[in-house]
């Protein structure tokens, strides 16, 4: 405060300075001598340097203020959004337990917490064992399976590599390559709802996005983890089997490379520290708070959940009219953070606009202000006992309607949360889960370290850090997934391409031959599925979508290969 102090009589003094110089330029300046003495109009200049003092402060602030404010509405939630902990089991089914397709709805519990866990992926878990792994050549491994009961075919099943020391992998059937998403691919994982390209393009509005962070969960946990894709059971095998020979064939094979049961880790699944919740949203109660201090998801210490995304509703409650909403409102009624503000403001008018108290002299005296200046303190040490009050909350809300005679809404909404680092401390590579039914929890373990999770940001630099480089490199098309969802964004924005009506976009390199050079092109393919929409509305705009799709996606990224994008609509059998 003493600066202040200095600075405005440092400002009262220019002034006086100034008015001097104007006045003795005046017809009557010998009239003036020595009114830089008089204290009435020292004391008259002194309050006009407070006032401007506090104005241009005010000013400032207001720009400050302002422009954070705009910054804030134009950065998504997903920015600096808790991160969740992910972690690898191998697991097993019970004897009799033929098959488990893999949902949201199966939950692993890690023993000895309230720490839930859902599996990033929608896979098949198999009841099977390994007979024997028999070296053919120098490359080449055969792997003979025995399954509990027949099977047809391989679909959504999955399996680990643990040594690391190869390239690239290869899988045949008598001779019949095997459909398989690397893990380098994982643009192409067959991920489950909560986390998949649906809910992705649900939640992608101005002031909140679930970002592709959901599909960099596997590449976090860094494991060489294979899903087999949707293939037709006939071509590999011809008829029901409870025994089959799978080759696999490694390439760049490196010294130390070993391949035997110990490093084939079957059935594994990518576990993610989430949660889903349900909550219902109607005329009567359009807002529900879903994250922070006493919030619809919060657990029994009532501080432990963090809110993560929306999920898409299904197509049978698509909102249509009725669009649900989310924001993190910092202006809470109960927010602390903002009451000490508000008192910080009154505390610093007393010096800053000393002049403001002058009728009030009896009331706000100087022991008057040290005392509320003492309440302050202890209410700011009573507000960082429990920093979670403090805490912006997240709410769902209800869109108004524009037609106030339409009937009653209630919707029922879905969405994720997370623990983010409180589940750190019990999660450890020797940690066990409690697996759901089905699965014969003797055989659940752990193949990788698992990777911790992380809390929002709640520093108000490093959200303004964040901020600045999110609208920096909002935009930018790095990895195969973000072209892929690039893609499909683009495709329903510009137009009305949903989901659904896209087959597949698959992203890939292929070698370019040309006469003066020779290198790599970035594929990206785009199939649509033959519909009346797409023949009457699209056909003929397929070329022009091609080239404008090209041309954004290399400005909008390092534009090191050429880009080449293609559109087909899918022929229909006859």
């Amino acid at each position: 405060m003493k600066q202040t102090i200095f600075e405005n009589k440092q400002r009262a003094d220019e002034l006086i300075q100034e008015a001097i110089r104007i006045w003795r330029e005046s017809d009557h300046p010998d009239q003036l001598e020595g009114i830089e003495q008089d204290p009435v109009f020292s004391l008259l200049m002194t309050a006009l340097a407070y006032q401007s003092n506090e104005l241009e402060n005010e000013l400032e602030q207001m720009k400050s203020d302002v422009l954070n404010e705009f910054a804030r509405m134009l950065t998504p939630y997903e920015v600096g959004h808790a991160i969740p902990a992910t972690a690898v089991v191998e697991t097993a089914l019970q004897t009799g337990v033929s098959e488990i397709e893999l949902t949201d709805r199966h939950v692993f519990t890690l023993v000895d917490s309230e720490a839930s866990f859902i599996p990033l992926l929608r896979t098949r878990v198999l009841n099977m064992t390994i007979r024997s792994i028999i070296r053919m050549d120098g490359r080449r491994w055969k792997v003979s399976l025995k399954f509990d009961t027949p099977i047809s075919d391989l679909s959504g099943f999955c399996f680990c590599i643990k040594n690391h020391n190869y390239k690239d992998l290869k899988l045949t059937i008598s001779g019949q390559p095997l459909p398989l998403v690397s893990p380098w691919e994982f643009s192409e994982l067959p991920l489950s709802p909560c986390f998949d390209i649906d809910t992705i393009l649900y939640n992608q509005t101005n002031t909140y996005a679930a970002s592709v962070s959901c599909l960099d969960l596997f590449a976090r946990q860094n494991v060489r983890m294979y899903c087999i894709k949707s293939h037709q059971g006939k071509k590999y095998i011809p008829a029901d089997t409870d025994s089959l020979d799978i080759v696999f064939e490694f390439t760049g094979l490196k010294e130390g490379f070993l391949f035997d049961k110990d490093n084939l880790a079957l059935n594994t699944v990518l576990l993610v520290n989430a949660h889903v919740h349900s909550v219902d949203l109607s005329s009567a109660t359009p807002m529900v708070r879903v994250s922070g201090f006493r919030s619809q998801s919060s657990g029994s210490d009532n501080v432990s959940q963090q809110f993560l995304h929306m999920v898409r509703p299904s197509t049978d409650q698509i909102y249509g009219k009725f669009p649900v909403e989310v924001r993190k409102v910092a202006a809470d009624r109960f927010n602390q953070g903002s009451l000490i503000n508000l008192l910080n403001n009154l505390i610093s008018k007393y010096y800053t606009d000393f002049y403001a108290f002058q009728t009030l002299r009896d009331e706000a005296n100087d022991r008057v202000m040290k005392d509320l200046i003492d309440i302050l303190l202890r209410m700011r040490d009573a507000a960082r006992i429990d920093m979670e009050q403090r805490i912006p909350g997240v709410y769902l809300m209800l869109r108004p309607q524009a037609d106030r005679q339409s009937q009653p809404v209630n919707l029922s909404v879905s969405y994720v949360t997370t623990m983010g680092s409180a589940v750190n401390s019990q999660l450890t590579v020797n940690s066990t889960f409690q697996a759901p039914s089905g699965f014969s929890n003797a055989s659940i373990r752990q193949i990788a370290n698992p990777i911790p999770g992380a809390d929002e940001i709640r520093d108000k630099l490093e959200e303004a850090s964040m901020a600045r480089y999110y609208m920096t490199t909002n935009d930018r098309l790095v990895t195969p997934a973000d072209i892929k969802l690039f893609c499909y964004t683009e495709l329903q924005t510009r137009y009305g391409i949903t989901r659904s009506m896209v087959k597949s976009v698959t992203v890939s390199h292929r070698q370019q031959q040309e006469r003066w050079n020779a290198g790599y092109e970035i594929l990206a393919e785009i199939v649509l599925k033959d519909n009346t929409f797409i023949r009457r509305g699209f056909e003929d705009k397929i070329s022009m979508a091609e080239s404008l799709m090209q041309a954004m996606i290399s400005v909008r990224s390092a534009n090191i290969y050429p880009i080449n994008v293609t559109i087909v609509i899918e022929k229909k059998k006859e």
